[in-house]
């Protein structure tokens, strides 16, 4: 599933490594932010103005059977309960 994101993930890695390699950030390395920030928002742009496709969003897909709608609202709202304590407990063992 990650087969179109992850290289598009290493490379803000090393876009990220490559400015703070100095130790800090500086007005080039904020241009530099800014210009990729205008350059992800201008393909946002693009994808929300395409023409939506034929087949069905994987990620809607995913979703869906992850969470049928049927589902009860109390389950789901002790899922997120749980997820975020575990986010809690997890940043908490860092």
């Amino acid at each position: 599933p990650l087969g179109r994101e992850l290289p598009l993930m290493l490379a803000v890695m090393i876009f990220v490594l490559l400015l703070l390699w100095d130790g800090a950030l500086g007005r080039f390395d904020a241009s530099l932010l800014l210009l990729a920030l205008a350059a992800v928002l201008y393909g946002l742009l693009l994808i929300v103005r395409a023409p939506t496709a034929t087949e069905p969003d994987p990620l809607g897909r995913e979703f869906a059977q992850e969470l049928p709608p049927d589902a009860p609202a109390g389950r789901a709202w002790l899922r997120l309960a749980l997820g975020l304590a575990g986010l809690l407990v997890g940043s908490r063992m860092l």
